[in-house]
């Protein structure tokens, strides 16, 4: 897990120097509702902490490599994107790998803002002895403000 977040901070320092930077707020049935988004060109790299809380349940903590292919860098540019990440689920002890495929767009309304959809495909691998893996499909409406 150390090797992870040092890894994830390294990427997030090398974008942050290398591009444009962005703040994203989300509405998705995921537990991703704040991330920074690293743009450059046709390239964006999205590094994400997640927390969802569950009363009485715990704590989930997610963290999360989002890299987005962007198709052109017109006003509105769709994209694909790939996610690589770790969830920590609280309430059942179990930890998860995340890996994902998505494809959406964005559309820039002026030089700071800029709103979107995306639609990604998960693989959850329960890393865990006796794990249940699942595919789930995340819809995301998002926001994004860029510096």
């Amino acid at each position: 897990m150390k090797k992870c977040i040092i890894l994830f901070i390294l990427f997030s320092m090398y974008g942050f120097a290398q591009s444009r930077t962005a703040v994203m707020a989300s509405v998705a049935q995921d537990e991703n509702l704040l991330q920074m988004s690293f743009r450059s060109g046709k390239f964006a790299y999205i590094p994400s902490f997640g927390i969802h809380s569950v009363t009485k349940a715990g704590t989930d903590f997610s963290i999360n490599l989002i890299p987005r292919f962007y198709t052109s860098s017109d006003v509105t540019s769709p994209f694909i994107s790939v996610r690589i990440g770790y969830l920590r689920v609280a309430a059942a002890n179990k930890n998860f790998l995340l890996l994902g495929l998505g494809f959406g767009g964005e559309h820039l309304i002026n030089n700071s803002l800029a709103v979107g959809v995306e639609l990604m495909l998960n693989y959850n691998k329960d890393l865990g002895e006796k794990g249940i893996d699942e595919f789930i499909t995340t819809p995301k409406i998002f926001v994004a403000v860029y510096f």
